[in-house]
């Protein structure tokens, strides 16, 4: 673990991250931590990434050193799996921490000078950890991929080979085309589409031979330059074809859908989504099948120019008719 009850001394090691109170013990936080870690860290990061961040925890014996202002790379590795773990923790044990569980049951947690917070607050702070813990998470992947030599072990981790073999790899490419804000969240929720499409568009479409050709090649370290125009040529299709499937099927397009939000303004306030009227979402999707065959148009014409082959001869594309949620060719 890198939280421990030594280093705990009254809060101070998880206060950086959340603003906890001094009578906040270690024994109180350990499941959470516990669970978060074993849920969330290590499968992104891979066994040899987590005994890497065990020894550099064992090693610290100031802990206001641990800060993201720092040169040192194994430090900042650290902070950013601290926080992520500190939110991702409340986030997921939420429930469990504001309740006593004993052999007389379950009760609430509360006295003459402190009480629960109202609905509407327990439902913003369980939001704001779930985004907070999973933007951490996302930091921490992409300073392993930019100090990939730093941390060569990073490329042993299912997360990390998977990757590569990935056309769209994170949030930060989905962004560059739709705003999602760089939420992992929405991310891994589009990831099934995105396979979807990768398999029953883009490998058709650029022809078998080509499309294993390229993840082929995405796997080398010192692979053709244009392989790697091609991929960023093929993002924009994959991500747009995806937001557009994900829209229709589902009526929404984040975490949370694809609403407006408003505040009840009465006793017991809480925040409501509304859903997006049908035309609006309609038109959505729309957009964004239009944008993607337009991407679509692009990268065909580099693979003409680059590769010599014309990929348009006999191809068709599949286009969705939004009225009744059915595929058709043009």
């Amino acid at each position: 673990m890198i939280f421990s009850e030594a280093k705990w001394s009254n809060g101070d090691e998880i206060r950086p991250y959340i603003p906890v109170s001094n009578a906040l013990t270690f024994r109180t936080m350990r499941t959470a931590i516990q669970n978060a870690f074993g849920l969330f860290i290590r499968p992104v990061v891979g066994d040899k990434i987590v005994d890497k961040l065990q020894s550099i925890y064992d090693g610290i014996t100031d802990i206001s050193l641990i800060t993201e202002d720092t040169t040192d790379k194994d430090i900042k590795l650290l902070y950013y799996a601290q926080r992520a773990n500190a939110f991702l923790a409340y986030w997921y044990d939420y429930d469990e921490l504001q309740v006593l569980i004993g052999d007389s049951g379950t009760k609430r947690q509360e006295s003459d000078k402190a009480k629960t917070p109202y609905k509407y607050q327990e439902l913003s702070l369980k939001e704001g950890f779930k985004q907070k813990g999973f933007d951490a998470l996302d930091n921490l992947i992409a300073f392993l991929e930019q100090n990939i030599d730093d941390y060569p072990s990073y490329k042993e981790s299912d997360n990390y080979s998977q990757m590569l073999t990935s056309i769209v790899r994170n949030a930060t490419e989905v962004n560059e085309y739709h705003n999602i804000n760089n939420s992992r969240l929405i991310f891994l929720r589009l990831k099934p589409n995105l396979r979807i499409i990768e398999d029953t568009v883009i490998a058709p479409r650029l022809g078998y031979a080509l499309y294993e050709e390229l993840k082929a090649k995405l796997q080398e370290d010192n692979r053709e330059e244009k392989y790697a125009i091609l991929r960023q040529k093929l993002i924009p299709v994959l991500v747009l074809y995806s937001i557009q499937k994900l829209i229709l099927e589902t009526g929404n397009v984040t975490d949370r859908g694809l609403f407006f939000s408003s505040l009840k303004g009465n006793e017991g306030s809480y925040a409501s989504h509304d859903l997006v009227a049908d035309n609006r979402i309609t038109l959505q999707a729309d957009k964004a099948e239009a944008d993607a065959i337009s991407y679509w148009i692009l990268a065909e014409r580099y693979v003409k120019e680059e590769f010599g082959i014309s990929l348009s001869k006999g191809s068709r594309i599949p286009h969705r008719d939004n009225n009744h949620k059915k595929s058709y060719w043009a």
